[in-house]
């Protein structure tokens, strides 16, 4: 299905430079090829068996990706030891998260029309500081990972099961942050932007 986060991605497609274009289909090989592992995926998009991967998706993928290992994309996983499942309503779901949630963290979760409108599946507000990894690429792409403490004071956009990596990367513009709960997954995955992407 053609949703408007996928027009945006071939509209910015359309604006890219050779070297850009390059860069997004070495992402796609590495998509197509499982060079990255799963659960690094499963946290930026989940397609539905029957979705093709196509240069929209690597475009969102380099894009995230790329902010990540930039430093511009804070991080945290939250071990929950429970996953998601289709079988179950949203609404379901969404309360056995927020339970389970409340075990490690103090949050508030929202399933209001306007994360429906937003094309969220809920709103989570997290009532104190979390710490978060921060990573970038020393000599030889080296990673260098850091913890900091912050306050996201705000409501971060929850998505559960599939989602489209456009997707993802519009959240993450639009609203500095999501949360992510891939299916078959026991950890809830969180991005923060503190500065606009």
């Amino acid at each position: 299905m053609d949703t408007i986060y996928d027009r945006a991605a071939r509209h910015a497609l359309e604006n890219i430079t050779g070297s850009e274009y390059e860069s997004v289909r070495d992402t796609l090989r590495n998509l197509r090829s499982g060079f990255y592992s799963a659960e690094e995926i499963d946290a930026i998009f989940q397609a539905d068996s029957r979705s093709r991967i196509g240069l929209e998706t690597a475009w969102a993928v380099m894009h995230m990706r790329d902010a990540i290992f930039a430093g511009e994309v804070l991080r945290a996983a939250f071990n929950i030891g429970i996953a998601p499942s289709a079988d179950r309503s949203l609404n379901m779901v969404r309360d056995e998260l927020e339970r389970t949630l409340r075990e490690f963290i103090d949050v508030d979760m929202s399933p209001t029309l306007g994360a429906e409108a937003e094309g969220a599946d809920g709103w989570i507000r997290f009532k104190e500081p979390l710490k978060l990894i921060r990573t970038t690429l020393g000599k030889g792409n080296r990673e260098i990972v850091e913890t900091v403490e912050t306050t996201i004071d705000q409501q971060v956009p929850l998505e559960i099961g599939t989602t489209s990596a456009p997707k993802t990367f519009s959240q993450m513009q639009r609203f500095g942050a999501l949360a992510r709960w891939p299916y078959n997954s026991r950890r809830v995955f969180l991005f923060f932007a503190p500065e606009p992407l």
